[in-house]
């Protein structure tokens, strides 16, 4: 069980659970695809390599 859905376990009715989980982890992958279609140009990179 991940964290998020042993704190829904914790906090929802039964009957929530597995459709507040599906719109929790449906916003987290559209908020990856919309960040993934950033334009290049405007991602800044931090090198953390100690050259």
């Amino acid at each position: 069980m991940t964290p998020l859905s042993r704190l829904a376990a914790r906090l929802l009715p039964p009957a929530l659970r597995i459709p507040v989980l599906g719109l929790i982890y449906a916003a987290m992958l559209g908020a990856v695809f919309l960040a993934s279609r950033a334009e290049y140009g405007q991602i800044i990179y931090v090198d953390v390599r100690a050259r």
